[in-house]
């Protein structure tokens, strides 16, 4: 054998031998005190149910999360006089009077009514994503005495959190994951002595909600705000309990629970935004998760999350300070990061942790939260901007093994086409379809309700950059049939949309804005509204190589693709 032959040898073999260590290797965040805020507390989630404990000892509380939980509804917030105007605008922004173009946009070319509520949508019909609720555990200890040796974790390795104490020589533990098998919520409750676990049980959210309490079961009922006539979307949570040992008793809307020696709580949940037999739905789920047993249940999760996560290892030195709790570790890390080079490995796998915690082909994709929200008006609506933060949540993906999970966002833009096409129509006179900054589950596609941030138009081109890389990744051609009409769409109005600029004849968008930003004209005055960003030329460039590079696999359109030809030829 060579030496050159030898050494590929044993590159492969440190190789294999690294990713197998990796892999095994237990990659844990862990703290030594309970979350004092939500943010601190422990992200799960399954791709549609999510909570997040946060390990109190006397009280636990646990944020739970369904991701179609919205507020509003599916509304027109389009003005079909707006492309009337259009003319105008353009001839105030060749005449280089941007100031009186984005008056008139504000005046004729914004979005009808109330719009995302300026980022405050709960009670408009644009909606925001909320929180689902609140489960309360409040516990009853034999003896108050001192909390010792408190520990809690999250195992990105399993996507399962642990907490642990002692308290009167009696160490309680407790256990919870988001189930990706049985799609459930589990938590399971032990202590080292017989009849030491006692605690109440309740739901609660901020509004809109009733709980009731029979049969070993506690429910939540509500319906949020369509933001028209307060009839919106229709949700429920049930918590069962088992118990070896003790009793459970009903007090009012709460469970108590009494002596227990181990208790586990199921917790299924579920909304009408996609199923009009919701509850029977959340039922059957309940019910078989409470004749699994615990054993079964966290195989079964196990099994299935890790068919996603362990398709990537990686190992960046070695991970000997993880015996260091996590908060002072990132600190110690942020002063002096050459001396801990597994954190970085461990941050990476957080990401792909919280990625394939978020979402899974057949829901939504992830949105500004991801899954978990605290509150009922969560910040910009908790909704899917548009002007990079959605584009960005799917960026990791495709290099991180998890290419499928790039689905749900192609199926969420595939409805949103109908819809576009309404809106390219009435503010541009234009084919195909487009979207501007923001959109939510109903489909939103209309300008935002100020020029400074809601006409810029590159959204629907950028998203059509995230479908068209999933296709690049895996050359799956049955997937470019499903997307080539969305990417067709969003080329044609770009197309139609692109004018020619005075002092060299480019072709640019306008009106537009450049995401976020604004300039300072000539007067001294600011402004947002302008001729050709330079983000929708590149997003121009890009979508248009990628239609002329579909249409040619797929052998169609060949005026379509000559046309675009010429098109690039133009831009600046």
């Amino acid at each position: 054998m060579s030496n050159a032959c030898k050494l590929i040898v044993f590159i492969l073999f440190c190789l294999s031998s690294s990713r197998a260590q990796a892999q095994t290797e237990d990659l844990t965040l862990w703290y030594t005190q309970p979350a004092t805020q939500w943010e601190e507390a422990l992200p799960l989630g399954n791709g549609r149910l999510g909570m997040m404990p946060h390990g109190g000892v006397d009280k636990e509380i646990i944020t739970l999360n369904e991701i179609t939980l919205w507020s509003g509804g599916p509304q027109d917030a389009n003005n079909y006089q707006a492309a009337s105007y259009l003319p105008q605008i353009r001839s105030l922004l060749l005449q280089g009077k941007n100031e009186a173009a984005e008056t008139l946009i504000n005046q004729n070319f914004v979005c009808t009514g109330e719009g995302s509520g300026r980022g405050n949508g709960a009670n408009v019909p644009f909606g925001c994503y909320q929180v689902l609720g609140e489960l309360q555990l409040d516990f009853n200890y034999p003896k108050s005495s001192e909390t010792k040796k408190y520990t809690r974790a999250l195992s990105i390795t399993n996507a399962k959190a642990t907490s642990s104490f002692v308290k009167d020589d009696v160490t309680y533990n407790r256990e919870y994951f988001s189930s990706f098998y049985n799609d459930v919520n589990v938590i399971r409750l032990t202590a080292s002595k017989k009849k030491h676990i006692s605690f109440r049980i309740s739901l609660t959210r901020p509004e809109r909600f009733e709980t009731s309490s029979q049969q070993g079961v506690v429910t939540m009922t509500g319906q949020l705000n369509n933001g028209t006539d307060g009839n919106g979307m229709r949700y429920q949570v049930q918590v069962g309990v088992q118990t070896k040992g003790g009793n459970v008793k009903t007090i009012g809307n709460q469970l108590e629970v009494n002596a227990a020696d181990e208790v586990i709580l199921i917790i299924s949940a579920g909304t009408d935004f996609k199923d009009a037999d919701y509850q029977s739905t959340i039922q059957n789920l309940l019910n078989s998760a409470l004749h699994t047993p615990y054993k079964t249940l966290l195989q079964n999760h196990l099994a299935s999350y890790k068919k996603y996560f362990d398709r990537v290892a990686i190992q960046i030195g070695n991970n000997n300070k993880r015996d260091i709790p996590t908060d002072k570790r990132l600190t110690a890390f942020y002063n002096s990061p050459d001396t801990d080079p597994g954190m970085a490995a461990l941050f990476y796998q957080f990401g792909r942790y919280l990625s394939i915690s978020s979402t899974r082909p057949g829901l939504l994709p992830p949105n500004l939260q991801g899954l978990w929200a605290n509150q009922i008006q969560t910040p910009w609506n908790g909704d899917y901007h548009l002007d990079v933060n959605v584009q960005m949540n799917h960026w990791p993906l495709e290099v991180s093994n998890l290419s499928e999970l790039n689905l749900p966002l192609a199926d969420m833009v595939h409805k949103m086409v109908k819809s576009g096409e309404k809106t390219a129509r009435a503010y541009y006179n234009a084919p195909g379809w487009v979207a501007h900054v923001i959109t939510n589950v109903w489909g939103f596609t209309a300008p935002g309700e100020d020029a400074s941030w809601g006409v810029t138009n590159a959204g629907s081109g950028w998203l059509c950059n995230n479908l068209w890389e999933h296709y690049a990744f895996t050359q799956d051609l049955a997937y470019l049939e499903y997307i080539y009409p969305i990417l067709k769409g969003s080329a044609e109005f770009y197309n139609s949309n692109l004018i020619a600029e005075p002092k060299r004849q480019w072709l640019v968008t306008a009106p537009s804005v450049s995401p976020e930003n604004s300039f300072i004209l000539p007067n001294g005055k600011h402004t947002s509204i302008c001729m050709g960003p330079t983000i929708d030329t590149q997003i121009a460039y890009e979508l248009f190589t990628n239609v002329i590079e579909a249409a040619t696999i797929l052998n169609r359109d060949e005026e379509l693709r000559n046309t675009l030809k010429e098109k690039l030829n133009q831009l600046p």
